[in-house]
């Protein structure tokens, strides 16, 4: 589905709400709130949170960030059942220079890759996040051919 298509939906249903979803590098997911007339700013990955506006994130960073829509993960939802709905998006989360942001666990799993990658490392399989020292590691196989 694409662009105007998402668009087209969220008029033609009469969203009253876009909720936006993305994760930090410790997986606890995050959730900014938006009004539908920014849904254009949103496809349009023109969409920045301040750090500061969303709990948790302050003592972690102080800076804007950019939020880029996974069109994939759209979906539409009733809220309390009364038939009015809202669009709901997960989101990667972007450094002002365009670079993924490292608070993202996208960014960790493709920093991982490309170490894995030169080191003969064939696959990760999955993380395991040691919250005591905040280090994430990846368990993985070696593959012999």
């Amino acid at each position: 589905m694409g662009q105007q298509d998402i668009i087209s939906m969220i008029v033609n249903n009469d969203v009253k709400a876009l909720q936006v979803f993305f994760s930090d590098v410790a997986g606890n997911e995050k959730q900014v709130s938006l009004e539908t007339n920014d849904i254009d700013n949103l496809m349009n990955n023109n969409v920045w949170v301040d750090a500061s506006d969303v709990t948790g994130l302050l003592n972690i960073c102080e800076d804007e960030y950019l939020l880029k829509p996974d069109l994939k993960s759209f979906r539409l939802e009733s809220i309390n059942g009364n038939g009015k709905k809202k669009a709901i998006f997960r989101c990667t989360v972007f450094e002002q220079n365009g670079s993924l942001h490292e608070l993202n666990i996208e960014s960790t799993y493709v920093d991982l890759c490309k170490i894995a990658k030169n080191t003969g490392i064939n696959e990760i399989d999955f993380f395991n996040v040691n919250f005591s020292n905040n280090m994430v590691t990846p368990i993985i196989k070696k593959i012999n051919n």
